[in-house]
């Protein structure tokens, strides 16, 4: 694997095509990640004896509100006018821009996000 800096990092974002134009979607951060789950507690749910799994299906139900804000997060506009914006799209391109950003916030799946989680739980208990 090889070295890089932080400053390789910028710039990581795809281009999405939406019905408007070729729209700049980047991944959400470990924190943004973690704020969304509090924020909405039903884009989370306890599996007994496996720890914390995303719900797509709660995602769907939470949509209204939680969707324009990962969008507007995804697309480097937090806060209300960028959730405006993101409810002017439509659902088609609502949903690509949410794929792109989720594909690029957990590359390995949601399981190894929750895994790296459930690791820094038990090391932060054990402290």
């Amino acid at each position: 694997m090889s070295t890089i800096t932080l400053s390789d990092l910028l710039g990581d974002e795809e281009f999405v095509e939406t019905s408007h134009g070729r729209l700049g979607v980047r991944g959400l951060n470990a924190g943004e990640l973690l704020k969304l789950m509090r924020l909405y507690p039903v884009l989370q749910e306890s599996q007994t004896g496996q720890g914390a799994a995303l719900n797509i299906e709660a995602m769907v139900a939470a949509a209204p509100q939680a969707i324009p804000v990962m969008i507007s997060l995804a697309c480097d506009m937090p806060g209300r006018q960028g959730e405006r914006a993101a409810m002017r799209l439509s659902a088609a391109d609502q949903l690509a821009v949410l794929t792109a950003s989720l594909r690029l916030s957990m590359p390995t799946g949601p399981a190894g996000f929750l895994e790296r989680l459930a690791d820094l739980m038990k090391v932060i208990s054990s402290e």
